[in-house]
């Protein structure tokens, strides 16, 4: 996202960028998913994702184009979404 305030605390940003997008969340095809908005230039140095369905530490590389996470290549069934735990 360009032109967005960066972060400097929790809530305190809140109202100062522009909304999110489709896309700002980007699907590539080789497992992995690519979040402009949590670039470094956007936002907080990134220490752990964790795929929370399976309670397993994910890889990822966060530059300055975005995150790029990359997920397990067999990746859980599940009837709803998977979410992850950034820290």
């Amino acid at each position: 996202m360009e032109n967005v305030a960066p972060l400097q605390a929790q809530g305190f940003n809140e109202g100062k960028g522009k909304p999110f997008v489709p896309q700002d969340i980007r699907l590539p095809e080789n497992g992995s998913v690519s979040i402009k908005s949590l670039s470094k230039n956007n936002y907080k140095e990134i220490t752990k994702i964790e795929l929370l369905s399976k309670n397993q530490e994910l890889r990822y590389q966060q530059t300055e184009e975005g995150l790029i996470v990359s997920f397990p290549n067999e990746k859980p069934q599940l009837d709803y979404a998977h979410a992850l735990k950034i820290v």
